[in-house]
């Protein structure tokens, strides 16, 4: 709301110094109160007027800076001197060719802007131009040294391509001897597990046998000597059968052999008894 007041009251203020500029009979002082407190300033003859104009240089605002030149202009010719009428002080024609001098003068400090920006982008593209030519003698130059390069140096290209069937031969037996360590490991640990199933499986029947051995030996107390003489047979017969089936000589066939035919021998021992 304030803001439209204010331009309101610039707008009513253009229009006096625009009929006060053209010698119009009628000025609109009435048209705002900033026109109003200012009708004393532009009708007393020993008033002096002072107006401060602001433009800007941006070639994008060149509209609006003639706009406030040419306001500029017309205020100038308002001049205000001991009984002078205000149709008296200038024609039409003067202002107009002070309007018309301005918008020249905004155009030439335009030109000449456009010339200074002109000349430093000339300036800078002979910079990258010349910058461009050091760069390509530059890789002409080094094109140049790698043949000379290349013409003397057979015998290191056949040293390189030697360096690199080396280095190839070098990778592929490294290959092969990891694949063969860990070949090696595998079945390391293949016959160590296998041991170990064995060394379990021996414990197991020591243990079955020894336990059958102590039942023989209960079961023959009332037989005599000769029952004595039987168990001590069945008890040689359960040592040397665990001592086949530990012995490295077996293979595998007792290696393979299950519970059920070490009990029925055994049993049968046991009736023979």
């Amino acid at each position: 709301m304030q803001t439209a007041k204010i331009n309101q009251g610039n707008i009513a203020l253009k229009r006096v110094v625009e009929s006060i500029a053209n010698g119009d009979s009628h000025v609109p002082f009435r048209d705002s109160k900033l026109t109003m407190l200012l009708q004393d300033s532009f009708e007393d003859d020993k008033a002096k007027n002072l107006m401060v104009l602001c433009a800007s240089p941006d070639p994008e605002e060149i509209h609006k800076t003639i706009s406030t030149l040419e306001y500029g202009a017309k205020a100038k010719c308002i001049v205000r001197g001991p009984h002078t009428l205000i149709k008296d002080k200038i024609g039409t024609e003067d202002s107009s060719a002070v309007i018309l001098g301005s918008r020249i003068a905004a155009m030439d400090e335009f030109i000449l802007k456009l010339q200074r920006e002109n000349k430093l982008q000339e300036k800078e593209r002979k910079e990258a131009h010349r910058e461009l030519q050091k760069k390509e003698e530059v890789a002409a130059l080094r094109a140049k040294l790698e043949v000379m390069e290349g013409t003397g140096s057979g015998k290191k290209e056949e040293e390189i391509n030697l360096k690199v069937t080396d280095r190839e031969l070098e990778k592929k037996l490294e290959e092969c001897q990891r694949m063969e360590n860990e070949f090696v490991e595998l079945e390391r640990r293949r016959m160590e597990e296998r041991i170990l199933q064995q060394q379990q499986e021996a414990e197991m029947l020591r243990r079955r046998l020894e336990e059958i051995e102590l039942e023989l030996c209960r079961s023959g107390d009332g037989y005599g000597k000769e029952s004595g003489t039987k168990d001590h047979d069945g008890t040689q017969f359960a040592k040397r059968l665990l001592g086949i089936y530990a012995s490295d000589d077996a293979g595998g066939m007792v290696k393979s052999m299950d519970w059920t035919w070490v009990i029925e021998n055994l049993l049968l021992v046991r009736r023979n008894m």
